[in-house]
């Protein structure tokens, strides 16, 4: 089943502190950390075909989907992009992750060596614990975490996004540039108005980059025909 499981990552841009506080400030800096990770090729070796690569919260299988040329993956460009733009190649950028299962062991590996392969140090620290409050409340560690959101529509994966969403308004409570098209999807009942606006709120999805999307993972069930018989029709 195409559910929308999303697996991605986000930058925890307010709540850092420390030597790395605004390291990722620059949304530049931050497309070019999501054109050094070649998703394709990590989620064919991780998921062997039982993932869809994607790069918003609408997948490209959704007549909606927006086209971005300027999301794939090149790590010639996103190298000079952090060299244009004066990518602090000292610092360290701390990656985390609250799943405790092999895949996302490797799936975080896996994106860490695209950026060493850039010449961005990472160093990887799990989470161990309340991964809401180490995520969300004591925050100032970590500069890119990967999560997962089990979603019903669209709407849950933009309103991650919104002034009103209490946990992430912790780590984007400067950043209010969603609010607005939220607010008008919300409020929305006509499908050529909500078409017209999730347009809008992909595009500036792409141009904020707070998260870099990974991928949907569907639902498989696999049974014994021997055991449960399943009409045609």
């Amino acid at each position: 089943t195409n559910n929308l499981y999303y697996r991605y990552l986000f930058f925890n841009l307010d709540k850092r502190t420390g030597e790395n506080e605004g390291l990722l400030h620059n949304p530049k800096v931050r497309k070019a950390l999501m054109l050094a990770i070649d998703k394709e090729k990590i989620l064919e070796e991780i998921y062997g075909g039982a993932a869809i690569a994607i790069d918003g919260g609408i997948p490209k299988y959704d007549a909606w989907y927006v086209e971005k040329e300027d999301s794939t993956y090149n790590p010639e460009l996103a190298k000079q992009m952090l060299l244009d733009e004066g990518f602090d190649f000292s610092k360290t950028l701390v990656l985390t992750r609250y799943n405790m299962d092999s895949l996302s062991e490797i799936l975080l590996e896996e994106v860490a060596k695209c950026w060493n392969a850039v010449g961005v140090d990472t160093e990887i620290i799990p989470i161990e614990g309340d991964s809401t409050n180490k995520l969300f409340v004591e925050a100032d560690w970590y500069d890119v975490a990967l999560k997962n959101l089990s979603a019903v529509d669209y709407t849950e994966w933009y309103y991650e996004y919104s002034d009103e969403n209490q946990l992430w308004s912790a780590i984007l409570y400067n950043r209010h540039e969603f609010h607005d098209l939220i607010q008008d999807i919300n409020q929305s009942t006509f499908a050529n108005e909500l078409q017209s606006l999730y347009s809008e709120i992909q595009i500036l999805e792409n141009e904020m980059v707070y998260k870099i999307p990974l991928a949907i993972v569907p639902q498989y069930v696999i049974y014994n025909k021997q055991h449960v018989y399943i009409p045609d029709k």
